[in-house]
């Protein structure tokens, strides 16, 4: 029987347990509904013993169901989103069973991949792949040339979550990635992707990256950076709040830390000072190079530096408490 299984199946799954092939079990989870195909799936997924010797092949028909599901519009993100999750978890038992019901045309090379995986992993390729395939009916996704060892790179993530072996590439090629994970709005990747670049942070080209970062709109490199300078920063703390907000929290305005504050100055959209810092005339200096503020937050001081008045920035949020 085919679900001589030896994980526990919720009640309402009880009906599958008197399936006699893996054909039976799939008939009867399609004809009562997807959540339950899904709920099926994770069960079996999760017992990796059974898919390997009676599960793959049920397995392997609902991941094709749900493959040609999502392609016609009729997955929700949501549930398009659990199963991906779920195949990362398993990938190692669950690849031999994956289907592919896409190719990608990439520099004349076919490359076949899986729709649903690829559309969970961003917005870029649902848009992607229903318009080419869905509306369009064209044999395969056209891509924008790219490497193809980067595309590997990609379609590794895609399937499994994770590069192990990313830390060994040249620091351009994983800022390559980044980028082009950015770009294709996969945003898992281009947070992994930061996280491996970072190893090559030094304190002599932090803000080179840091600048990088910023002009060409890299949050994930950005928080690395600042992460960064936290560490090596004193009193001062740094906040990537989104591409277009920092915070800074100063508890106390060093010599050490003036070059620092006058590169960070631009980019510095919420500002929080101690009574100490609020007191000193370097943070009259730092308010006077903003023209405006998103938010400045004085509370717990008792005064401020008189300078501080003789140009204070516009400021939509102002807390005195």
């Amino acid at each position: 029987m085919i679900c001589a299984v030896s994980f526990i199946l919720p009640q309402d799954l009880s009906y599958c347990v008197s399936c006699i092939t893996a054909e039976d079990a799939f008939s009867a989870l399609k004809s009562h509904s997807i959540e339950q195909a899904i709920q099926f799936f994770e069960c079996g997924a999760d017992d990796e013993t059974w898919t390997k010797e009676f599960g793959g092949e049920l397995l392997g028909f609902l991941f094709q169901w749900f493959n040609l599901e999502f392609l016609n519009h009729r997955l929700s993100i949501e549930y398009t989103e659990r199963i991906a999750a779920k195949v990362q978890e398993h990938v190692k038992v669950l690849t031999a069973f994956m289907v592919a019901d896409i190719d990608f045309l990439l520099a004349k090379e076919m490359i076949p991949a899986s729709s649903l995986m690829f559309g969970a992993s961003s917005a870029f390729f649902r848009e992607l792949i229903w318009r080419d395939i869905f509306i369009e009916k064209r044999e395969a996704v056209q891509l924008p040339k790219i490497p193809r060892s980067q595309f590997q790179m990609i379609q590794e993530f895609v399937y499994t979550g994770t590069l192990p072996n990313l830390w060994k590439e040249e620091p351009e090629t994983i800022l390559s990635l980044l980028r082009q994970a950015r770009t294709w709005q996969i945003g898992a990747l281009e947070e992994f992707s930061a996280g491996v670049f970072k190893r090559y942070l030094t304190v002599d080209n932090v803000w080179d990256y840091f600048a990088l970062s910023k002009q060409e709109i890299l949050p994930s490199l950005e928080q690395e950076c600042c992460q960064f300078l936290n560490r090596k920063l004193r009193a001062i703390t740094l906040t990537v709040f989104d591409p277009y907000h920092m915070g800074a929290e100063i508890t106390r305005f060093a010599d050490d830390n003036a070059d620092a504050l006058q590169r960070l100055s631009p980019y510095i959209t919420h500002i929080t000072v101690s009574s100490e810092a609020a007191a000193d005339p370097a943070f009259a200096t730092l308010l006077a190079s903003k023209q405006s503020l998103t938010a400045l937050n004085l509370a717990g001081t008792s005064s401020i530096h008189p300078d501080c008045l003789n140009k204070f920035p516009t400021t939509s949020s102002l807390d005195l408490s």
